[in-house]
Formats: C-alpha cells, structure tokens, sequence
C-alpha cells in the first residue's frame, strides 16, 4: 500500500538531478529552522546534530517515515491507536497507570 502513494514512487524512481532539486526546495521552503522550530517543534540542538549526521531535513524525514511505514504495522505494533480508529474501545488500565489516566487513554 506505501508504494502505491504517487509521491513515494516519485521519490524512489526519479532522476538524482531532480531529487536534489526538489529536495533543495522542500529544505528551503519547508524544512528550514524558522518552519521545524515554530511549526514542527524540533530544537536546534536537534538540527544540528541531524546536521552534523551529513544528511538532509528530507533525507532524514524520508528514512524516518519509511522506516515505520515498512516496518510497522497498524494492526499489530499499535494497538491503541488501531482501536480509537476502527471505534472497538476496551477500558482495559494498564499497571501503573491511574484510573484517570485509563480513562483518557480508552476514550476514542
């Protein structure tokens, strides 16, 4: 199902010139400090050490997301948040966790 998103085809069988042009603007545009900081919450100690990784903020997102997407599955790894999507709520509290808490966590 992740393949058949047009833009992940688009990333993964265009031209490396036309990569490193798209990826030149969605970094200009999109993945700047002013736009990570104020709309993404990532720190600047955060950035740099991306950074300092050698990759780029697309790069970087790109593996990330690709990663969960290819080895994670909603059914299996995230319970909760599959049952808050299908609407099946099971008030089952977890240790530790208090009855209020419970309560926030099964409300979908």
């Amino acid at each position: 199902m992740w393949e058949s998103i047009w833009w992940v085809r688009f990333f993964r069988h265009a031209p490396q010139w036309l990569l490193s042009a798209v990826n030149w603007v969605i970094s200009c545009v999109l993945m700047n400090r002013f736009v990570l900081w104020y709309g993404g919450g990532v720190p600047c100690k955060q950035y740099e050490l991306i950074m300092k990784d050698g990759m780029t903020m697309p790069e970087y997102c790109g593996r990330t997301i690709a990663g969960v997407a290819y080895n994670s599955h909603l059914r299996t790894d995230n319970y909760f948040y599959y049952n808050c999507l299908t609407g099946v709520c099971v008030c089952v509290c977890l240790e530790g966790v208090e009855l209020v808490g419970c309560c926030f966590l099964t409300m979908c």
